[in-house]
This record gives C-alpha cells, sequence and structure tokens, in this order.
C-alpha cells in the first residue's frame, strides 16, 4: 500500500463544451443542462421573500425604531430600500439567470482567469462572514427557545471567560443551531 500526502485538488468531471485544463474547464463550470434545472419563477419569488423575511431584515427594521423614527417610517424605509437593492440585484444576477451559468464563469467576463480568483475568494470571506452572522442570530433564538423551555438554560454557570463576549449557554446553543444546519450543506445548490 503507497502513502500519499494530502492535497486539495479535486478531480473533476471533463466539460461537455470544451476541452483543456481542468482549472479553466469542467462539468461544474459548464452551463446547467435544461433537464437538471430545478428553478422556476416560483423558487426565485419564494426565495426572495425568504430572503426579505428574516431576522436580519427584522434588525434592520428594529434598529430603524431605535433611532427614534415611528413604525410607519422604518417600513417605508425598508420597503424603499428592498426595492432599489432588488433592482441592482436583478441586474447583477440577469446574466446567470439567463445563460445558466455560475459566478465563477461570469466572473472571469469581466475579471480575466486569474484576476476572477479576487471576486471568488471576496465572495467567499462575505459568505462566511454572512454565514456566522446568521448562525449567531439563530444562536440567540436557539437560547431564548431553550430558555423558554427550560428556564435554568438562560441562568446555566458561564464557564467562559466575560471578556471572550459569549456565555456558555449562548455556546451551546450556537452549536445546536450549527449542528442544525449541517444537512442543508450537504444540498446541491441546484436543489
Amino acid at each position: 500500500m503507497e502513502f500519499k500526502l494530502p492535497h486539495l485538488k479535486v478531480d473533476q468531471p471533463q466539460s461537455a463544451f470544451s476541452t483543456g485544463n481542468a482549472r479553466w474547464t469542467n462539468k461544474d463550470l459548464d452551463p446547467i443542462p435544461r433537464h437538471l434545472r430545478k428553478w422556476g419563477i416560483w423558487s426565485i419569488v419564494a426565495y426572495w421573500i425568504s430572503d426579505a423575511f428574516n431576522a436580519a431584515t427584522w434588525e434592520f427594521a428594529s434598529s430603524i425604531l431605535a433611532v427614534g423614527l415611528t413604525w410607519r417610517e422604518s417600513i417605508s424605509i425598508v420597503a424603499i430600500s428592498f426595492f432599489i437593492v432588488s433592482i441592482v440585484i436583478a441586474f447583477n444576477g440577469a446574466t446567470g439567470v439567463i445563460h445558466h451559468a455560475p459566478f465563477p464563469v461570469l466572473a472571469r467576463a469581466s475579471w480575466g482567469f486569474w484576476g476572477s480568483y479576487i471576486a471568488i475568494i471576496s465572495r467567499a470571506i462575505l459568505a462566511i462572514f454572512w454565514f456566522a452572522i446568521q448562525t449567531m442570530n439563530g444562536a440567540n433564538t436557539v437560547r431564548v427557545m431553550l430558555g423558554a423551555i427550560w428556564p435554568s438554560f438562560l441562568t446555566m454557570k458561564n464557564t467562559i471567560p466575560a471578556d471572550q463576549g459569549i456565555a456558555t449557554n449562548t455556546m451551546v446553543a450556537f452549536v445546536l443551531f450549527w449542528l442544525a444546519q449541517v444537512p442543508f450543506l450537504y444540498m446541491h445548490p441546484n436543489s
């Protein structure tokens, strides 16, 4: 038995459209074939509704209230803001929706082959931060729910130093919420 050093290289299936270096062309970078397209108009509408109706949006609205505006002004600001942003996002995503091409391919159009790594890495860093923020929001929700079921959970002895900015019960809720998300990480983006 031969010992092989671990590596980060992933074997890529050959592209159906072109041949060449797997870094630049492979099956994952091909346009999505019609028979594999699962997202229709209602999937996209449902996605946008779920994206707008979440804890981050409620935090946005409540922060407007916290600075002294009324609830009517808060709702108006949120609605107008989402309308403006949705126009920008729709234009930004139109090429991918029309041509069924993934982001790395479209990034090459404006950044070039090597420059597209800047856009891809930037997007990956943003995704990491957004995932952490949303997981922390979810953890706080789980902490409140567990505290409603077992009130002693909220008064659990804190074994984490105070300068870390998180209590033991919140860390437990964070791990539980993070574990609840793991099965969704195995879903293919087409699903």
